[in-house]
């Protein structure tokens, strides 16, 4: 770390009435802990997205009596804007959900910084 992380982290210590060692130690153990629940929440926004589609897929090969066109057209839009919330939400938490598991001191200072 550089001089300009420590003296942040120190201030944010002080301020929290602890020390620096220990506010190091908390966020470093909080890492996996947040990857977790980003984990699983990536993984319930996909289970989501995949039922979207296979019911819009579903829906476009029924018999052609059954829908019309504006009925299948909506289903469709539906499941593009849902595609276009979740993929972002998806991608952004990627880097910090590997972080979390992977380099919790990366994860740390990325929290501190924020």
């Amino acid at each position: 770390m550089n001089k300009e992380t420590t003296d942040l982290i120190k201030q944010l210590a002080d301020k929290l009435g602890t020390t620096a060692e220990h506010l190091w130690g908390v966020l470093v153990k909080q890492a996996p802990i947040s990857a977790s629940v980003d984990l699983v929440a990536s993984i319930l926004l996909v289970i989501v997205f995949i039922a979207v589609w296979v019911r819009t897929i579903k829906l476009l090969y029924r018999k052609k009596d059954e829908y019309d066109f504006e009925e299948k057209s909506l289903f469709i839009g539906i499941a593009c804007v849902v595609s276009a919330i979740i993929i972002p939400l998806i991608s952004r938490t990627l880097t910090t959900t590997l972080a979390g598991f992977y380099n919790p001191e990366y994860w740390a200072l990325r929290q501190l910084i924020k």
